[in-house]
């Protein structure tokens, strides 16, 4: 049985300690040091006595340990120092110490634990934070952290080229205060359902910038309950809704342009089917897009303008662009219109991936002209009737006149009558033959 007041518990855990301890003078000259230590620098209970607590030290580290000393001496209370210290493998390792002056003697009590692991683990992370910072501060986006009331807590650098604010104008402030009025009811809903435990991507709305402008941003956030913070990634998409909005516009434009144009617009397949008919088709022909999907246009030109359709597929495959001669579709009445059409080879384009055909109704147009040629041809035949009719007469008169004898008419007066009147015949006579030759000379280019 022990005898307790025999037994010094102080000695005992300084013995079976695990960690490393010594008592050393003012100067740091070991006394005693316990078992872990003499294990750990690798010496003998009777050779530690020889040596100062600093010659098991890293060099680099050898002058934070006599400053720590000389402290720990002067102030007269405990203090801790991180150093590098000889370990059982002969190499340097990090160690955590304390330090503390025993009352009233001149002696001073270390004791250390091995921190290795935890400094290696600790550098990692240090490395890894290092890491994160350079992305957090390289970052293009604007990356953040806000309360649960929505007060900026840490933003990067990234924020001023974004926003135009330095990050520390915007830490307290309230995130609200800077997006677009409209946009602050969805924006407050979505940080509900994000506090509510849900991920947002690409949500968007509008934050006004330093200078006034209006930029749209989308963003990215979570929440963090065990922080009471929401991360958040904040990406400027302001020139992309401007194309998208261009885009858009544009796609409006040439919807309408098509819907309401008067020109017919088809996609015919390089098999000859139609893939696609403007919904003019309608006021065109009358008839509906869905019936030309499908079908060809040999399905409704007209059989004597077939040989019309042969020659533009031969043409439209070896060349970029070409003008239909004019030809005939049938509408939904079973009349023939005129159609004009310029077709243009886009079987190269994988949006188009055929011929894309643009035409015009001309029947109008046509008709006016038919009825023009059959008016000019009535015209011909009666200018030539009519001129062939005058000039029977008009010869009958010039041949009268040259059987009359000049001579024997004596009287002045008619004299000049006599002579009018065969200059007004001989006009007329001209008159008349220049009628003739022109009608020829119609009938001939016609033919021609």
């Amino acid at each position: 049985m022990i005898n307790v007041s025999d037994f010094n518990l102080t000695d005992y855990l300084f013995n079976v300690s695990r960690n490393f301890n010594c008592l050393a003078d003012e100067q740091g000259n070991i006394m005693v040091a316990n078992q872990a230590f003499c294990d750990g620098v690798s010496i003998s209970k009777h050779d530690s006595t020889s040596k100062n607590f600093i010659d098991f030290v890293y060099a680099d580290d050898k002058q934070s340990v006599i400053s720590w000393i000389n402290k720990t001496l002067a102030l007269n209370s405990r203090s801790d120092l991180e150093i590098r210290y000889l370990n059982p493998s002969g190499e340097y390792e990090w160690m955590s110490w304390s330090a503390v002056k025993l009352p009233e003697q001149n002696l001073l009590y270390f004791s250390g634990r091995n921190i290795g692991k935890l400094k290696a683990r600790e550098e990692k992370l240090n490395a890894f934070l290092n890491d994160y910072q350079k992305i957090f501060d390289s970052s293009l986006d604007v990356i953040c952290s806000i309360t649960k009331s929505g007060d900026y807590v840490r933003l990067n650098n990234a924020v001023q080229k974004m926003w135009g604010y330095r990050p520390e104008e915007l830490i307290g402030k309230n995130y609200l205060d800077y997006i677009h009025p409209y946009d602050r009811e969805a924006t407050l809903s979505a940080t509900e359902k994000i506090m509510a435990g849900e991920e947002l991507t690409n949500f968007e709305n509008r934050f006004i910038h330093k200078n006034g402008e209006v930029r749209y941003i989308a963003w990215s956030a979570v929440w963090s309950e065990s922080d009471e913070i929401i991360f958040s990634v904040a990406r400027d998409i302001t020139e992309l809704k401007k194309q998208e909005e261009a885009t858009l516009m544009h796609e409006r434009r040439l919807e309408s342009l098509v819907q309401s144009g008067s020109d017919l617009i088809g996609i015919i397949a390089a098999d000859t089917t139609y893939t696609y008919v403007s919904p003019s088709v309608k006021i065109l022909l009358g008839k509906q897009p869905e019936d030309y999907i499908g079908k060809t246009p040999y399905d409704f030109v007209h059989p004597d303008d077939v040989h019309i359709m042969d020659k533009a597929f031969q043409d439209i495959s070896t060349h970029t662009k070409i003008i239909v001669p004019v030809h005939r579709y049938q509408d939904s009445e079973g009349k023939w219109r005129w159609l004009q059409t310029i077709a243009t080879n886009c079987l190269d384009d994988p949006a188009i991936n055929g011929y894309i055909c643009n035409t015009t109704d001309i029947t109008l147009l046509k008709e006016r002209e038919l009825r023009i040629i059959e008016q000019n041809e009535k015209l011909k035949q009666i200018a030539q009737i009519n001129s062939h009719e005058l000039r029977k007469p008009v010869a009958s008169i010039l041949g009268v006149m040259q059987l009359v004898n000049e001579e024997a008419i004596k009287d002045e007066l008619n004299i000049t009558i006599f002579g009018h009147l065969k200059t007004l015949t001989k006009e007329l006579d001209e008159i008349i033959r220049r009628i003739i030759d022109n009608t020829h000379e119609a009938e001939d280019k016609s033919e021609e």
